[in-house]
């Protein structure tokens, strides 16, 4: 996942949710997409691309409601290298590492090619294909 920012809820460990994060000018009608929509007045970002320490600061609060409503630990995650780990208590604990979710297949080069039968290395009807991934997979994402 790439676009920031979003939380990430700790299931059980080793077990991840993701809901992106989403800004909207404060004019734009609701919307049924999944994940938050935060409704601004003006940009969210600086002159440099950074999230506005307000924001920082809104997108920590709304991770400690979604603790609360859940009863799950969220990390709010602000780039590669910057998130927030939210406790219970709502105290943040800003981290340069924040959960890994795993690999991006998409993004892992060219693809390698056999000509071997692995049919036996997945038993039958645990076989998904790519186009069926494609069409199950939403902005909730379990990892």
């Amino acid at each position: 996942m790439t676009n920031y920012p979003f939380l990430v809820y700790l299931l059980e460990p080793g077990k991840f949710l993701t809901k992106t994060i989403r800004f909207v000018p404060i004019s734009e009608k609701s919307s049924d997409r999944s994940g938050i929509t935060v409704r601004c007045r003006i940009s969210p970002y600086d002159d440099l691309g950074e999230l506005l320490p307000e924001v920082r600061s809104l997108i920590r609060n709304v991770g400690h409601e979604e603790f609360i409503k859940t009863g799950l630990l969220v990390c709010a995650v602000y780039g590669a290298d910057d998130c927030d780990y939210i406790a219970p208590n709502g105290t943040p604990y800003p981290s340069n590492d924040p959960p890994r979710l795993g690999r991006n297949l998409f993004d892992e080069g060219e693809t390698a090619e056999t000509e071997e039968d692995l049919s036996d290395l997945c038993p039958i009807g645990a076989v998904i294909s790519l186009a069926d991934a494609q069409i199950k997979r939403k902005n909730e994402t379990v990892h």
